[in-house]
């Protein structure tokens, strides 16, 4: 069972195969490729948190007569 996971040529198994895997393919070139595309989802989520908390305050604030922000 300890040569369940066979990765590359089939010389490393188990953890030490699949960290040698993961160093082959995780490069910082990679990583801030996927890290590119996600900026603009990021900084939607940031927009859309502000201006929701923004709102609530409002929303909140004008309920008890007192609107603050």
């Amino acid at each position: 069972m300890s040569n369940l996971f066979f990765i590359g040529d089939g010389t490393s198994t188990g953890i030490a195969g699949l960290a040698d895997a993961l160093k082959g393919i995780l490069t910082t070139d990679a990583f801030l490729g996927a890290l590119t595309t996600l900026v603009p989802v990021i900084g939607g989520v940031l927009i859309f948190a502000f201006v929701y908390r923004t709102v609530r305050k409002l929303v909140n604030g004008s309920q008890k007569g007192k609107a603050k922000i």
